[in-house]
């Protein structure tokens, strides 16, 4: 079982305002009280209430029934579930969160043009991908590379690794309609750009999804040390 949703913040503020409070586990609070920025405070509690909501559509209970664990570095976990994976990204104003029975990974990108995409390719791109990017447009190579990226950050999450420049070099992201473990999905009129990563697959017989299906476009990957 594999749930996904993109969500803006304010959507999520005005659902948890009108839902009631929850109560914040201790290393939640914590993670809160060090956050000073209004808008990141906003973003972390949207994010967290987001997360409780998806554990409850896909596991039962009630979103407040659900405690999460939030360590500094460390992903976030369930409390006395194990078995049971989350990942939450967010970029600008959107959310992004994936529960899941294996371990699971996402990212959420706005693609930032002025980039130097044949440097920063150089640092994160395995070789096949960079011959790919130097073939495309200045706007095609952008859209391309901030696909790329997301993919393998995804797939550090879902390992349980930080950014490693490297190992992001050796990772090759191939199109695979079939025997996938990623997908992605790009907003052009946007440029924004999300990755999901799950060691139990991503296929449709057990990949469900929210506000994901309005104008973008979804591909299915297979990521793998080359």
């Amino acid at each position: 079982m594999l749930h996904l949703e993109l969500a803006p913040c304010d959507r999520l503020l005005a659902e948890l305002q009108a839902a009631g409070s929850f109560a914040l586990s201790e290393s939640e609070q914590a993670r809160l009280d060090a956050i000073s920025a209004p808008r990141r405070r906003a973003q972390f509690l949207a994010g967290h209430y987001l997360a409780r909501r998806l554990l409850s559509q896909a596991y039962g209970g009630q979103p407040a029934d659900w405690q999460i664990d939030s360590q500094a570095g460390e992903a976030p976990s369930v409390v006395g579930h194990a078995g049971i994976s989350i990942s939450l990204s967010h970029s600008a104003d959107w959310l992004l969160c994936a529960v899941s029975d294996s371990p699971v990974g996402v990212d959420l990108e706005l693609a930032k043009p002025g980039r130097d995409i044949a440097g920063m390719a150089a640092m994160v791109c395995h070789p096949v991908e960079q011959a790919t990017l130097a073939g495309l447009a200045p706007a095609a190579a952008l859209a391309q590379f901030t696909e790329y990226w997301t993919l393998k950050e995804a797939w550090l999450k879902c390992h349980g690794l930080g950014l490693d420049y490297a190992l992001m070099r050796r990772l090759l992201a191939a199109p695979r309609p079939v025997g996938c473990n990623a997908a992605s999905w790009h907003r052009p009129d946007l440029g924004l750009h999300v990755a999901l990563v799950c060691t139990g697959g991503v296929g449709t017989d057990r990949l469900y999804v929210a506000g994901l299906d309005e104008g973008l476009v979804a591909r299915s990957w297979l990521l793998s040390e080359g």
